[in-house]
């Protein structure tokens, strides 16, 4: 398994060193572990972990807080636990956002088992994410080419597959995508105009 930034965030000692041992068994070797939620948030803030399992009930300001504070970052996912009595609560944090809600005792396997599932879903995610990305990517560069051609129709007289032409030789002669090239046209057309 490729390394995994894990943090920690339990206020029990014996509980905390149960879910480190668990996420040790399932290959997933805590970074830091703390008992309190200010050094939780310090912690999260300076060595971004990609996963926080984290107890509702930290000293400090309390794990709710944390939660709150990190529910909006993409780059931490959230496994919280709680006692029983906390079952509201952690409907509301998964409705929220958290990637996985777990109430105390937490079984050593079933903890394991949950952050295995939730680094595969971070996976899936920015896979997701990146194609997304590429999409939107092309998307924007097909609408520069197409603007770049229109420029080229109404001030060459071109008709669309000479425009088109045109702007593909540009590409190669110099070695940059159609998005870059249709940029530099209508760059160039805006600067003269």
């Amino acid at each position: 398994m490729q390394s995994v930034r894990v943090l920690v965030a339990v206020e029990d000692r014996q509980e905390r060193d149960q879910v480190i041992v668990a996420l040790k068994r399932a290959n997933i070797p805590p970074l830091a572990d703390t008992d309190d939620g200010t050094t939780a948030l310090n912690l999260t803030r300076s060595l971004t972990p990609d996963m926080l399992v984290l107890d509702i009930q930290l000293r400090g300001p309390g794990g709710c807080r944390v939660a709150d504070e990190l529910l909006s970052s993409a780059h931490t996912s959230l496994i919280l636990l709680s006692e029983p009595d906390g079952l509201p609560l952690l409907r509301t944090m998964a409705l929220g956002g958290a990637a996985a809600c777990l109430l105390k005792p937490v079984d050593p396997d079933q903890l394991g088992l949950t952050a295995l599932a939730v680094l595969r879903q971070r996976k899936q995610m920015a896979a997701l994410q990146k194609q997304v990305d590429t999409a939107q990517r092309r998307l924007a560069d097909r609408q520069l080419v197409e603007r770049a051609k229109a420029s080229l129709m109404e001030e060459y007289q071109l008709s669309e597959a000479d425009a088109y032409r045109h702007l593909r030789r540009l590409s190669m002669n110099s070695r940059k995508t159609l998005g870059e090239v249709a940029e530099m046209v209508l760059m160039d057309r805006s600067l003269r105009a």
